[in-house]
């Protein structure tokens, strides 16, 4: 689809999908906003106005999403870092515990735990 061709709603989509894809290379908003046929600005502004966030903000979030499935996997963090466009361990693990509100390693923990207890019951009678 031309970009001069796509209204304001395919605009986002193809800019969340094309943001989502690329996580793991640098992607500016001047970058964006050529593919869809629009100034950067103007992106920001549109993207910023349906999204409720801004195309970093958006990216961002995509990144600890990508993450939470990768550590779920038992992939090296070194390895989810790289994968998810982070510049190393150590910036993943702080923005993660930014975002998450748990390090990395705490949200595997936390996430055996749900998983286990999943797999029991408990009742609770009411006297």
């Amino acid at each position: 689809m031309a970009g001069n061709q796509m209204n304001k709603q395919n605009r986002i989509i193809f800019a969340k999908e094309y943001l989502s894809q690329n996580l793991d290379t640098r992607v500016s908003l001047t970058d964006v906003a050529q593919k869809i046929n629009i100034s950067q600005f103007h992106f920001l502004r549109m993207f910023k106005s349906q999204m409720g966030v801004s195309p970093h903000q958006f990216r961002i979030k995509a990144r600890i999403q990508a993450a939470k499935s990768l550590l779920q996997k038992e992939i090296p963090l070194a390895e989810i870092a790289l994968e998810t466009g982070f510049s190393d361990q150590s910036h993943f693990t702080n923005t993660f515990k930014k975002y998450a509100g748990v390090t990395p390693k705490k949200y595997i923990d936390n996430t055996r735990i749900t998983h286990k207890n999943r797999g029991s019951t408990v009742k609770l009678s009411v006297a």
